[in-house]
């Protein structure tokens, strides 16, 4: 949408009552947007809302009632309900006036065979019933697959809803009811929708135990989604009081699990939700009342977030589990999150547990603690979370083990942290904190000293750190990729570059390790560019450098760039972003990445043909960058670093080394994070289970644990915490 719909102030809140649309949508000649077309529109991350059209004024529709919330400008929409809209195979169109039904024959469909359309609104209706038991029969190709609104004590087990096109099994008002050994396949809403709607409450003491739902709110064929998108708000939505129990969820629109006050979720296993709409979770709770909840040893696997006809710039927010606004007394416990933005977000929440889950490679966090109000603490309302006992393994580029955040000064009223252990090998960085004040990223030693970050109380006092172990997880390779680091040769090879021809002052001066470049931007923010280098894709490199500024906590962005590339200069070269915060002491950071190109021989000419980018430096600030090293790494160790294993069945598995045969020779080099021991093979693990497995070679010992080993270190004493360069030496005193 090109500007904001017209809106109104309804129940004290505000309201949408149109959209505009294109200038020049682009319709078909002799067509056009008709009073009753509907209108899908976008109107939050979570929320998409379906109206008709009552009147047409230029590129603006009037709305036939108004929308939850307001149409703004970014956001987008579509049509649908319209004859002339049938333009491809599989396509149709049904006239209820008319009664006539227009389809586009779907392609390789044989002439004679049957299209089959649903007629009936409901195939079982029982409203309002109670103490009926079902058992063992289909439901195919209906509106509603089975009405429960009302219903006391109803039973079905052992049943099929295939091809429904809204919701599977309505239950609203419903109580004591369960739903058993059912199978729930292609239904165009919720599978089994528990939720409050119109004059009817939610469900209570509902009892969800041991069926499959696939494609709950979406048809997926092979990763794309078929159907045209609509809200839907859970696979499986229970009530307060509900028993969720052995279910398996595939493809959801929204939410996978859903579930309120008083209730227990367990032994599940959850696959792609939030595949329509976005801010979205596998299992998810909220509400403002206690919830004394309990979510134990489900298993929730690839969430994606789907931004289509989302504003631009917005970031998916897919999250495993998530406790929103307001929840209280959720024990999270024993579930295993991968493939999910964020493992398990508390948003506004507060006083619950999240003890004993092993969450590996989930995209930007595996614990998220956000704080965005600050009715019930002035720093933030998420308060009392403990955090405990969790395998935390931020095995992705640029993934955390926790992100703490709050709009105000501090997060150290958040909660408990203890006995959590870490697979910190592909990132240093545990733990980022974004206040009012700034930006914090700590490794494992700073954030068990850190003051005042998460807690006031000691963090992780009973802590595990792979990487505080005494061994590394590679080698250093050959020596510094990079001509002229140490600025012997004065500053040949080294440039800057700022928009606007604005010039950076650049001078070479003293300090604690060698001579070092001195920055100053001028007008607007810069970057100063290493000397060129070739990369080998798929290979890792280790980047060491001295910073320090004149001002605290300036934030430095890194790009490794391809600098010709023909189609695409200066495309980067690296798998992660790369950040760093300097101060006004100098540090040796550390970082390491690994070569998404190959950059030498590109055919213009270049011998080399990669660079390093620091850029972010802001007018008025001075900084120093110097003992710039860049080195590759053994490419063998690292992406084996970290492995999980889980057990998806319920009874306990004897499984197999997870390394495929190239690497099943180094199987006795795994070791258990669970335990810090090395794992036997075959390892039995529990049902609904799993673990996380770390590389430790023995020809890598690292006694002063700085990330060099024995037989490369230099500088053996080290102190742990300190960066170092390649040959193991941290900064000079200074």
């Amino acid at each position: 949408m090109p500007a904001d719909g017209a809106s109104s102030i309804q129940d004290g809140r505000k309201r949408g009552l149109g959209i505009v649309g294109n200038a020049t949508p682009g319709l078909p000649d002799g067509t056009g947007i008709a009073i009753g077309t509907k209108v899908h529109v976008r109107t939050k991350a979570w929320a998409l809302e379906e109206r008709l059209v009552s009147a047409v004024s230029g590129n603006r529709l009037v709305l036939d009632s108004p929308t939850v919330y307001p149409a703004l400008a970014g956001w987008g929409y579509f049509l649908s309900g319209q004859a002339w809209m049938v333009d491809s195979p599989g396509e149709w169109h049904y006239d209820p006036i008319s009664q006539q039904l227009t389809i586009w024959r779907p392609t390789g469909m044989r002439r004679g065979q049957t299209v089959l359309a649903s007629v009936l609104p409901t195939g079982v209706d029982l409203a309002g019933r109670s103490y009926v038991n079902l058992r063992n029969f289909a439901v195919r190709r209906v509106g509603v697959g089975i009405q429960l609104r009302g219903t006391r004590s109803v039973q079905l087990h052992d049943l099929l809803f295939e091809d429904i096109a809204g919701i599977g099994a309505a239950a609203s008002g419903s109580e004591n009811l369960t739903i058993a050994a059912s199978i729930f396949r292609r239904t165009g809403q919720d599978a089994i929708q528990g939720m409050a709607t119109g004059t009817q409450p939610a469900a209570t003491g509902m009892r969800v135990l041991g069926n499959t739902v696939e494609d709950s709110g979406v048809l997926r064929v092979s990763g794309i989604n078929e159907s045209l998108p609509v809200r839907s708000y859970a696979a499986i939505f229970g009530g307060p009081g509900a028993l969720i129990e052995s279910n398996t969820v595939r493809r959801s629109g929204y939410i996978g699990i859903r579930f309120m006050r008083d209730s227990r979720v367990l032994h599940n296993t959850v696959e792609e939700s939030c595949l329509v709409l976005n801010d979205c979770a596998g299992i998810y709770t909220w509400g403002k009342e206690p919830n004394n909840s309990m979510v134990a040893n489900n298993l929730v696997f690839n969430a994606e977030g789907n931004l289509d006809g989302a504003v631009a710039g917005m970031a998916s927010a897919a999250q495993g589990i998530y406790l929103d606004e307001d929840a209280s007394g959720v024990t999270v416990i024993d579930n295993t999150v991968t493939g999910t933005d964020n493992g398990i977000q508390v948003h506004m929440a507060h006083d619950s547990s999240i003890r004993g889950n092993r969450l590996y490679g989930n995209r930007r966090s595996q614990i998220w603690l956000q704080a965005t109000a600050n009715k019930q603490h002035p720093d933030g309302d998420v308060t009392g979370i403990q955090v405990s006992s969790n395998l935390l393994a931020n095995t992705l580029p640029g993934s955390l083990a926790l992100l703490l955040q709050t709009r105000w000064a501090s997060t150290a009223h958040f909660g408990s942290y203890d006995n959590n252990r870490y697979l910190d090998t592909a990132n240093a960085v545990l733990v980022r904190e974004q206040t009012s004040g700034g930006m914090r990223q700590l490794d494992f030693a700073q954030w068990q000293r850190a003051d005042r970050v998460g807690s006031t109380q000691a963090r992780d006092s009973n802590g595990f750190s792979v990487r505080n172990q005494p061994f590394s997880t590679h080698a250093i390779v050959g020596t510094n990729l990079i001509d002229n680091a140490d600025f012997s040769n004065g500053m040949a090879g080294w440039k800057t570059w700022s928009p606007n021809a604005s010039t950076i002052g650049m001078a070479l001066q003293p300090c604690p390790a060698t001579r070092c470049l001195r920055l100053a931007a001028g007008e607007s923010a810069g970057l100063l560019s290493t000397p060129a280098f070739d990369l080998q894709q798929g290979d890792w490199y280790r980047l060491s450098f001295d910073v320090q500024a004149d001002t605290a906590d300036q934030r430095l962005r890194i790009q490794v760039r391809r600098i010709g590339g023909g189609a695409q200069p200066y495309a980067p070269a690296a798998d992660r972003s790369l950040e760093v915060v300097a101060g006004k002491r100098w540090r040796r950071q550390v970082l390491v990445f690994r070569a998404t190109q190959t950059t030498s021989g590109n055919g213009d000419g270049a011998a080399r043909d990669a660079r390093i980018d620091f850029e972010g430096i802001l007018p008025g600030v001075v900084l120093g960058i110097g003992h710039v090293e860049l080195l590759r790494l053994t490419p063998e160790l690292i992406p084996g670093a970290g492995v999980s294993l889980v057990n998806r069945q319920v009874a306990p598995q004897s499984l197999p080394c997870p390394l495929d045969n190239r690497s099943s020779a180094r199987c006795a080099a795994l070791h258990s994070l669970a335990t810090g021991r090395p794992a036997s093979w075959p390892l039995t693990l529990p049902g609904h289970s799993s673990d996380i497995f770390f590389l430790q070679d023995p020809s890598l010992t690292d006694a002063d644990r700085d990330g060099i080993p024995d037989r490369q270190d230099q500088c053996p004493a080290s102190a742990q915490g300190d960066g170092v360069d390649a040959a193991g030496c941290g900064i000079p005193p200074q």
